[in-house]
C-alpha cells in the first residue's frame, strides 16, 4: 500500500494552510505523488488555456488597492521593458512575501501590500490570476522563488477545487501544465531526471 505523503493539496489549504516547514524529502516517492496530484487536475480538463487579459494599461488607483486591478497592471507591465517591467516584479515580489506568510490572495491591499480585509480571502479568480502572473515572472526572470510560491499557490487551489468553476478547472489545469514545465527544466538542468 502507498503512503500518502504529498498531502499539501488536500484539506482546504485556505482555512487549514500549510506551513512547508522542515518537509522531509521522500525521493521519488514524494515526487511520483506530485506529479499524480497535477495529472489529476489535467485529466479533468479537456483544454487547458490561460485566460489572463491584461493587454492595455490598467489604472489602479489608491490604497487599498483592488487585488485585481493590481494583478492586471503587473501583467501588463511584465510586458514592458525597463523601469516599468522592474518596479512590477519588485510588487509582485512584495504580493509573493505575503503570499508565502499567509497562503492567501486578499481582495485589496494597503500601501504597503498587507491585507487591507483579512476575511476577504476567498474569490478564488484572484488565486488564478496571481499564479498566471507569477509563470509570467518566472519565464521573465527564471527565479526559482516564482516557481516555489506556484507550486504553493497549486497545492491551496487544488485542495479546493471542487469549488472552481469548468473555466476555472481549466485554467488552474493550465498553471499545472506551466508548473510540470518549469519543474521539468529545473530537473534538467541539474540533472534529474523522472
Amino acid at each position: 500500500m502507498e503512503r500518502n505523503i504529498y498531502n499539501f493539496d488536500k484539506d482546504n489549504r485556505l482555512e487549514n494552510r500549510n506551513t512547508y516547514f522542515y518537509v522531509p524529502f521522500h525521493g521519488r516517492e514524494f515526487l511520483d505523488q506530485w506529479r499524480a496530484s497535477r495529472a489529476e487536475v489535467l485529466s479533468q480538463s479537456e483544454l487547458p488555456g490561460n485566460s489572463f487579459d491584461s493587454d492595455g494599461a490598467v489604472s489602479v488607483g489608491e490604497p487599498p488597492y483592488r487585488t485585481e486591478l493590481l494583478l492586471c497592471s503587473l501583467h501588463s507591465s511584465l510586458s514592458k521593458p525597463g523601469d516599468e517591467n522592474y518596479k512590477a516584479l519588485s510588487i509582485i515580489d512584495k504580493l509573493l512575501l505575503r503570499f508565502e506568510v499567509t497562503k492567501r490572495i486578499y481582495t485589496e491591499y494597503d500601501q504597503d501590500y498587507r491585507a487591507y480585509n483579512r476575511d476577504s480571502y476567498y474569490k478564488l479568480s484572484l488565486y488564478l490570476m496571481f499564479g498566471e502572473l507569477l509563470v509570467k515572472a518566472l519565464e521573465n526572470t527564471k527565479k526559482l522563488t516564482y516557481l516555489n510560491g506556484l507550486l504553493k499557490l497549486l497545492d491551496s487551489l487544488i485542495s479546493i477545487k471542487q469549488s472552481l468553476s469548468e473555466k476555472e478547472i481549466q485554467r488552474l489545469a493550465w498553471l499545472c501544465e506551466q508548473e510540470r514545465i518549469h519543474v521539468e527544466n529545473v530537473m534538467s538542468t541539474v540533472g534529474i531526471k523522472l
